[in-house]
């Protein structure tokens, strides 16, 4: 049975605890620490007492005994849902496929149009995902240095830095442009395929990331770079033109200006730019953790049907 988190519910998380596997569902702040942690059956005894809490948690459950536990949300809108947890009894596994199903009810019920699912690519649950109707939507990677100040002098001349801008609101239909020059079509249906959807979609890496885009002087965006300074070090995205008259060391330059002493730095680099793992790899960057990102498609647009007028013979 597909439910709701209980508070009834305390005492048998407790059992679960000793049967469930690390974590196997990671959204963007888990996936940057890279650390599949154990069951919190602590911090879950504390969302199980709490309505606001435990309304954003499911289990499956057979019985008194708790199966899988799945906690899953907006991104940052309605319009895209992701898993934030999945934890699954070892000897249930096939259990994670009946949660992630089910869990396309109350995600389509708030508005949902997508369910996004980030799983490491070892994970024994990625055909469970799949029989739930999760399908491919990219592969990233995870990249970290230990020093910040060593990967900026190895990009060399400090003029590569590049003038940036705050981004504005007003940018959004220019970077949704950036985002489907850059990013391969058949990854696009899985991710978003308006500008509300791709908003929605959009990660956070923390409560208030830094935004800056790069403009050239005929007003085109060209760049697009968000950086947060989290206990992990300082982390930076990126996504650029290949139409920029220079390379991307610029703004890889300026996402790692100004971090702390001896800070680390990381990034998650999605599978098809190459161009910008070599160059991270060429100035010290370690590949950490790769992970397969899924989509379930709740929604999608439909054709209206017009009625017309057509001779015949």
């Amino acid at each position: 049975m597909f439910r709701h988190l209980h508070p009834t519910d305390s005492p048998r998380l407790l059992a679960f605890k000793q049967a469930a596997g690390r974590a196997e569902a990671f959204a963007l702040p888990q996936a940057i620490q890279g650390v599949a942690g154990k069951f919190p059956a602590v911090s879950y005894a504390g969302i199980a007492l709490s309505p606001r809490a435990w309304e954003s948690c499911w289990v499956v459950s057979d019985g008194g005994r708790i199966q899988a536990v799945v906690r899953a949300g907006p991104r940052s809108g309605p319009l895209a849902w992701e898993v934030r947890d999945l934890f699954v009894h070892r000897a249930y596994v096939h259990e994670s496929a009946e949660a992630l199903e089910d869990l396309a009810v109350p995600a389509g019920k708030s508005g949902a149009r997508r369910i996004f699912l980030r799983l490491p690519q070892s994970s024994p649950l990625y055909d469970q995902a799949r029989r739930a109707g999760y399908m491919f939507a990219g592969s990233e990677t995870v990249y970290r240095t230990q020093s910040a100040e060593d990967a900026i002098e190895k990009l060399g001349d400090p003029d590569l830095r590049v003038s940036l801008r705050l981004r504005s609101s007003q940018d959004d239909d220019a970077l949704f442009r950036l985002y489907c020059s850059s990013t391969p079509g058949e990854l696009r249906l899985g991710r978003g395929q308006t500008v509300s959807e791709w908003l929605d979609a959009s990660e956070k890496p923390s409560a208030r990331p830094k935004e800056w885009v790069l403009e050239e002087d005929d007003g085109r965006v060209m760049a697009y770079l968000r950086t947060a300074d989290l206990r992990a070090g300082r982390y930076f995205s990126l996504t650029w033109s290949r139409d920029m008259k220079e390379d991307a060391s610029g703004l890889v330059a300026a996402a790692l200006a100004s971090t702390r002493d001896n800070a680390a730095a990381v990034t998650v680099v999605p599978s098809y730019d190459e161009g910008m793992a070599g160059l991270i790899e060429d100035i010290g960057f370690q590949p950490v953790q790769t992970y397969d990102v899924l989509a379930k498609i709740l929604a999608v647009p439909v054709m209206e049907a017009r009625r017309a007028v057509a001779a015949v013979g």
